[in-house]
């Protein structure tokens, strides 16, 4: 069996990760950082206290109620 590929994480002190965070080989995390849900982080540095999450495209198709 070949082992695959990997990569060390690194995760500072005095972290907050929201619910279904992932953070992925090669990732390091620094201190103070805040992560929110349904983040995925892979092979990236984060900077000390910065606050990182995934963006998302909100579409309001229609407003219309019918009685």
């Amino acid at each position: 069996h070949e082992r695959p590929k990997t990569k060390p994480v690194s995760i500072g002190s005095d972290n907050w990760f929201g619910m279904d965070v992932m953070v992925l080989k090669g990732s390091c995390v620094a201190d103070k950082t805040n992560i929110g849900i349904g983040t995925i982080v892979s092979n990236k540095t984060l900077p000390p206290e910065s606050t990182i999450v995934t963006e998302t495209n909100l579409k309001i198709l229609g407003n219309k109620v019918q009685k």
